[in-house]
C-alpha cells in the first residue's frame, strides 16, 4: 500500500514555531487540528487552538497542562515532545512557510483518498454520457477540495466592495426580477407560470423587448425544465414565437429537461459549468419542486444549503436565477392567509430571494382573470399589480398581454364604451350587416381610438351579447343585431 503524501518535518516546524512565537497568526490559522498526518501534533496544535480561543498564554506549560483533556496524551509523555518541536526550530520567521506546506500536503492527501472514485468513475459504469463523466469526476474533486475551504474563503473590504464595476441596472425586468439575484415566481396551477417564463426567456433569445409590460434586454437564458415534456414545451415555444413574431434563436434559449439532485454537489458543478459554457444571464428552474431529489422543501436546514450554494453561484457568474414554485392550496384557515404564506415549503425560500412574485387564475373561461403579485422586494419597493391574459388565434400564434390594475381598469372602460356605440348603431340599424372595418369607423367618428388589442378585446366582448349574430359576407366577418323577427339584409 502507498502512503499518502506528508511534510512530518513541516508539521513539527509548524507547531515549534507558532509555540515559540506564542501564537498563531496569519496563515497557520487556516490550518485545522485534522490537518496534521501526525496524531501527536494534531493533538497539540488542538490544545493551542483552545488555548487561543480562550484568550490563554499558549507556552509549553498551559499546552502540556491542557493536553491531557482534549485528547488520549498525558502531559507527562507530551512534554518532552513539545519541549523538542520548540528547540528543533530557531526562529518562527519563516512560520508562513511552515503552514504553506502543511496546507498542500493535506490537500494532498485528500486528493490523494479521492483517487479510488475516480478510478471508479473512469475504468466502472456509473456513468452514462461524456458529461456525466466528467461531472462526476468534477463532484468527487469538489467533496476532497472542500477540506480546503477554509483557505479559499474572500474577505472584501469596503474600499474593494465600493470600486467593484457592477452592472448600472438593478432590474433584469423593471421593479419584478432583480438582476444578478435569486427570484421567486410561486403560482396556482394553470395561472400561467411556464408561459410567462417562457415568453420571457425568448424575448431575451430574440434579442430583447417588451415581455410582462416591461423592457428587457437580450442574453443567454438556460431553461431547466423537468416539470414539462418536449412536446409541451416545443409546442408552447412554437406558438409563442409566432405571436411574437420572431424565429426562436437557438443558440441563445437552451433547454434542459434531464434530472438534476439539488442535495448533491454535483448538480450545481453540472449547473456552473452550464452558465460558464453558455454565458446564460437568466437560468429558470420550472419546477424547483423537480429538481429537490434528496432534500426537503420543508426542511430550513436543506432549503438554506441549497439557496446559499445558488447565491454562491449568481455572485461568482453574475447571473440571475427564476425558481418556478408552487402554492399551496386553499383550505380552512389558509383562505384568509396573506398569498406570501402560501408559498409550498420552508420560509427558508422567501427568506431566500431578492424578490418574490406570486400568480393566481380566477373565473372560468371565457371570463379567466390572471393576476401577478410582488410580495416581496429587498432593493425596492414591490411594484403594482399585473392582471394579465394568454391571447391564442386560430393561427396557432399566442400572446401574453400585461397591464396593471389602473391600464385594465381604463382598457374596461374604453371596452364598455365600444360596445355602447356599437350595440345602439346595430340596434338601430337592425338586421344589416357591418364589416370590422365599418365598426372601427364607427368609433372613429365618435373621437374613439383603441389599441389594436383593446379593440379585438371588445369585438370578443361583442360576440357574446346576447342578440348579436356573427356571420361572413364574402370572406369578411359580419356582425349584426337581430331580434327574433327581424330578417337579415343579405
Amino acid at each position: 500500500m502507498v502512503d499518502l503524501p506528508r511534510n512530518l518535518n513541516a508539521e513539527e516546524a509548524l507547531v515549534g514555531s507558532s509555540l515559540l512565537q506564542g501564537d498563531i497568526t496569519g496563515l497557520a490559522l487556516q490550518v485545522e487540528p485534522a490537518f496534521f498526518s501526525s496524531s501527536l501534533c494534531s493533538a497539540i496544535w488542538s490544545a493551542m487552538l483552545y488555548l487561543r480561543d480562550h484568550d490563554d498564554p499558549i507556552d509549553i506549560i498551559s499546552v502540556s497542562s491542557t493536553i491531557g483533556t482534549l485528547s488520549s496524551f498525558s502531559s507527562i509523555e507530551t512534554s518532552a515532545q513539545i519541549v523538542r518541536l520548540v528547540n528543533q526550530v530557531p526562529s518562527s520567521a519563516h512560520l508562513e512557510k511552515y503552514a504553506d506546506l502543511v496546507l498542500t500536503e493535506h490537500a494532498r492527501r485528500r486528493l490523494a483518498q479521492s483517487l479510488p472514485n475516480l478510478s471508479k468513475i473512469a475504468y466502472g459504469r456509473i456513468a452514462q454520457s461524456p458529461s456525466e463523466v466528467f461531472s462526476l469526476a468534477l463532484a468527487e474533486l469538489e467533496i476532497a477540495r472542500e477540506g480546503m475551504e477554509k483557505s479559499d474563503r474572500k474577505f472584501w473590504t469596503t474600499a474593494e466592495l465600493t470600486s467593484l464595476d457592477m452592472p448600472n441596472d438593478s432590474w433584469l425586468l423593471d421593479r419584478l426580477i432583480v438582476n444578478g439575484g435569486l427570484n421567486l415566481l410561486a403560482g396556482e396551477t394553470r395561472s400561467g407560470k411556464t408561459y410567462a417564463c417562457l415568453d420571457l426567456a425568448l424575448c431575451m433569445a430574440g434579442g430583447g423587448g417588451i415581455a410582462w409590460g416591461k423592457k428587457v434586454g437580450s442574453g443567454a437564458t438556460v431553461y431547466f425544465g423537468a416539470d414539462n415534456s418536449l412536446n409541451d414545451l416545443a409546442r408552447r415555444i412554437k406558438t409563442l414565437s409566432a405571436g411574437r413574431q420572431i424565429q426562436e434563436q437557438s443558440g441563445n434559449l437552451l433547454i434542459d429537461i434531464d434530472p438534476l439532485d439539488l442535495g448533491s454537489m454535483q448538480s450545481f458543478i453540472t449547473i456552473e459549468n452550464i452558465i460558464k459554457r453558455t454565458s446564460a444571464r437568466l437560468i429558470i428552474f420550472d419546477a424547483l419542486v423537480r429538481y429537490l431529489g434528496s432534500l426537503d422543501e420543508n426542511n430550513a436546514r436543506d432549503v438554506a444549503a441549497m439557496m446559499a450554494r445558488f447565491r454562491r453561484i449568481a455572485n461568482v457568474n453574475g447571473c440571475t436565477f427564476l425558481f418556478i414554485h408552487h402554492l399551496s392550496k386553499l383550505s380552512g384557515r389558509q383562505a384568509w392567509s396573506k398569498l406570501i404564506d402560501r408559498v409550498r415549503g420552508s420560509g427558508d425560500l422567501v427568506g431566500a430571494v431578492d424578490s418574490a412574485l406570486i400568480m393566481t387564475i380566477s373565473g372560468r373561461n371565457p371570463r379567466i382573470q390572471r393576476h401577478l403579485r410582488h410580495v416581496k422586494c429587498r432593493i425596492a419597493t414591490e411594484s403594482q399589480p399585473l392582471e394579465f391574459g394568454i391571447i391564442e388565434d386560430r393561427t396557432n400564434c399566442v400572446r401574453l398581454v400585461f397591464e396593471n390594475s389602473e391600464m385594465k381598469t381604463k382598457t374596461e372602460t374604453i371596452i364598455e364604451k365600444c360596445l355602447d356605440i356599437w350595440v345602439t348603431e346595430l340596434k338601430a340599424s337592425q338586421g344589416e350587416r357591418f364589416s370590422i372595418a365599418e365598426l372601427s369607423s364607427i368609433l372613429e367618428e365618435r373621437g374613439i381610438n383603441p389599441s389594436e388589442s383593446t379593440l379585438n378585446n371588445a369585438r370578443s366582448a361583442l360576440r357574446r351579447l346576447d342578440g348579436i349574430l356573427v356571420t361572413k359576407k364574402g370572406r369578411t366577418k359580419t356582425y349584426s343585431y337581430n331580434s327574433n323577427d327581424a330578417p337579415i339584409n343579405m
